[in-house]
């Protein structure tokens, strides 16, 4: 799999446009398609969608189980130079 970075260097205008609020909107998009309102679960990068999604569209959404969360602010094209400010070189230890 691609790491992050080669993604950004290969199309940096569709990565930068990969955050929390427009995958919200892309969500919000999905339910207007069948559904009222949304019950979420979400863990790590899915409870920054998913509280955004809940700051945009409150009134869709009923429930929402947010596992392990992460701060809504977190930019993920910028995470393997982040994992290179902690010197972390492998992702494995992260992972279950």
């Amino acid at each position: 799999m691609p790491s992050l970075r080669t993604e950004v260097s290969s199309d940096p205008e569709f990565v930068r446009q990969i955050t929390p609020e427009n995958t919200a909107r892309d969500i919000d998009r999905v339910r207007a398609a069948g559904a009222e309102k949304f019950n979420f679960y979400a863990s790590t990068f899915g409870t920054a969608v998913e509280m955004t999604y809940r700051s945009l569209f409150d009134h869709r959404t009923t429930r929402m189980w947010l596992d392990s969360p992460v701060p809504p602010t977190r930019h993920m094209p910028t995470v393997d130079g982040d994992l290179e400010a902690n010197d972390t070189k492998d992702t494995a230890p992260f992972v279950n």
